[in-house]
């Protein structure tokens, strides 16, 4: 896998793996639980949401970008809940750069993620 960032792939791997924190709304910690159960744990499900649609959102017609000069934060609100994980540095550098183009916050752009699947979920009838 080959990820374009302002780190050379040896100067991310020797980094400490470092605990993140992830922000979810109360109205998806189900789902959310639900997912990273079948993927035992939220390394791999956050691994599997920017695999899969993080690189693509045009494709889906999103365009979460923020118009605004500062960085979009989630709704005030949403009861958030806090997930912390322990992320592969190298895709944690690369969600870094995806928020940082769309000027997201990386919590932000996480609940993008999810509520995309989510929604492509319930399309299909699921879960």
């Amino acid at each position: 896998m080959r990820i374009q960032n302002s780190l050379s792939a040896n100067e991310i791997e020797t980094r400490a793996v470092t605990s993140s924190t992830l922000l979810i709304p109360l109205y998806l910690l189900d789902y959310f639980t639900l997912r990273v159960r079948y993927f035992k744990g939220i390394g791999r499900y956050f691994e599997y949401l920017i695999m899969t649609y993080s690189r693509q959102l045009a494709r889906y017609k999103i365009d979460p970008a923020s118009r605004k000069w500062k960085k979009k934060y989630q709704d005030p609100g949403l009861d958030l809940q806090i997930r912390n994980f322990k992320p592969n540095p190298e895709l944690w550098e690369e969600f870094r750069h995806i928020a940082f183009a769309y000027g997201l916050a990386m919590c932000r752009l996480f609940v993008v993620l999810l509520e995309l699947e989510y929604s492509l979920w319930l399309q299909a009838g699921s879960p």
